[in-house]
């Protein structure tokens, strides 16, 4: 039987109030905090004033505008945060923002529970509607708001990078045939990491993180025939360069294969990092036809990746 082709097009994204780095630390005496986070690539961060659906329908408007896709056509939503809070208030507040977009024979799903992968989860749960459901289309709508969640702090433990809110809204298609042509979706856990950091320490966890992580990364290009050379750029979340460098380091890859030119401006938007990173690597024509990028999610327990190939 022939492969069906499935694409992602249309990605466009929100920020919330651009922030100053310094602004974390005014109330506090951690000054090398903040000169850590600066020398490892860090400047800015992000904090929105309005809540997630009111971020997402400003660029759920234009995905669906550049598509031309008739929403009324849509019949799945995937809805990905890790940022609810009041259940029943957010979930009035996405079926308006579904009626403002004018989705009103679409049914949404939720994604939350695999935190900075939640984006890969997302892909893979659109190709299988679009393969076992015969659906033509998917609205993708990815956001956090961390900052109205009291139980998130805007300083990511160990420095490793600084909370941002952001939205970020995309189409999976079958037929919108254009940007990029996605290859496939991988996706691991290891259960000994679930208590590693209790038991073994820092130390410990990290080990069995990095073992994850490179069987995932072996298996992903296995998958494909690809090498480390292959792939034009590897893009991570937002943490800062050294954990950046560590990452494209121990899987092999070399640093001017990151892409990490968003870090400074927004800082870590959880699962919208990598969709960001393909908008600005498409808008500043750093690809040529054929091109592949390997987007890379590593939430706590839970690791994923996404290989796309370039055909604007």
């Amino acid at each position: 039987m022939e492969s069906l082709n499935i694409f992602l097009s249309g990605i466009q994204y929100e920020l919330g109030d651009k922030k100053e780095l310094s602004s974390l630390f005014e109330q506090t005496d951690n000054i090398d905090d903040e000169e850590i986070l600066k020398n490892l690539g860090l400047k800015f961060f992000r904090k929105s004033k309005v809540s997630m659906p009111s971020m997402l329908v400003k660029c759920a408007q234009r995905t669906l505008a550049e598509s031309g896709i008739d929403p009324l056509t849509i019949k799945s939503v995937l809805f990905v945060t890790s940022s609810l809070q009041d259940h029943s208030k957010d979930k009035n507040e996405i079926g308006e923002m579904l009626c403002q977009l004018g989705l009103k024979n679409a049914y949404p799903v939720g994604i939350f529970l695999s935190r900075c992968t939640n984006f890969s989860i997302a892909i893979q749960t659109a190709m299988n509607l679009i393969k076992a459901e015969g659906q033509d289309s998917i609205l993708v709508l990815i956001s956090d708001v961390t900052s109205k969640s009291p139980n998130t702090p805007a300083l990511i433990p160990s420095n490793v990078s600084v909370s941002s809110d952001a939205a970020v809204s995309f189409i999976v298609s079958k037929t919108v045939a254009c940007t990029f042509k996605v290859l496939g979706t991988e996706h691991i856990t290891n259960q000994k990491m679930w208590n590693s950091t209790a038991s073994a320490g820092f130390v410990g966890h990290f080990r069995l993180f990095s073992t994850a992580l490179k069987s995932l990364i072996k298996r992903t290009l296995d998958k494909y025939n690809l090498e480390q050379e292959n792939i034009k750029y590897l893009i991570t979340g937002n943490y800062n360069l050294s954990v950046q460098r560590n990452y494209a380091s121990m899987l092999g890859f070399k640093n001017n294969q990151l892409y990490s030119k968003m870090l400074p401006d927004i800082a870590h938007a959880f699962a919208c990092d990598q969709l960001i990173s393909m908008y600005s690597i498409a808008h500043h024509k750093l690809l040529n036809y054929d091109d592949k990028l390997l987007l890379l999610g590593t939430g706590d327990y839970y690791l994923g990746t996404v290989i796309l190939e370039y055909k604007n």
